[in-house]
């Protein structure tokens, strides 16, 4: 947790790796892996459940997309830094994704379920949102309210928001994708 760059506390260092969507949903994978393993689908875990898994697929993909159009084009890592990008944005997604394609039933899938898979990614704008005002450290670039100005905040991060929700919608629709 060390920054070569500045010497910040463990716990603010803590607080930064976790304000990352990409962090926050590569634990929600190994708790939904992890309960699945040792509980299965009928174990009446909420995160071995097939719609918590069909949203957490969801929000993988969206890591990824998101990730390759709006932040790899104006960020080249290197090294170790670039390994656990393509970690963290390239193999995780695709495998869970292939994890839930080939072995999550799809029949409880209902339009319904959208709603809900919404919850965290508009609770986790909020968040970044306004830990970026009070603090002035913004975790992506496109919550940067000092460059973009809040209505172009805000209107981005609607249309990613809106992706979120239709991709939530086809997903609900997979029914016909049964196992």
């Amino acid at each position: 947790l060390f920054m070569p760059d500045q010497v910040r506390y463990i716990p603010e260092q803590l607080i930064e790796v976790l304000s990352f969507f990409t962090t926050l949903t590569n634990i929600l994978v190994a708790i939904c892996f992890t309960s699945a393993y040792f509980l299965g689908p009928a174990g009446g875990s909420f995160f071995s459940r097939p719609p918590t898994l069909a949203a957490t697929a969801m929000y993988m993909f969206m890591v990824g997309s998101i990730y390759y159009i709006l932040i790899d084009p104006f960020w080249d890592p290197q090294g170790v830094e670039h390994l656990a990008v393509l970690l963290l944005h390239l193999v995780n997604p695709f495998f869970f994704i292939l994890y839930w394609l080939l072995f999550v039933s799809k029949r409880e899938l209902r339009i319904s379920h959208a709603f809900w898979w919404l919850v965290y990614p508009l609770l986790y704008f909020i968040y970044i949102l306004v830990r970026g005002i009070l603090t002035r450290n913004y975790t992506y670039s496109f919550v940067d309210v000092r460059a973009l100005g809040i209505g172009r905040v805000l209107l981005t991060n609607g249309l990613i928001l809106a992706l979120f929700f239709l991709l939530s919608v086809l997903m609900s629709r997979l029914t016909k994708l049964r196992r």
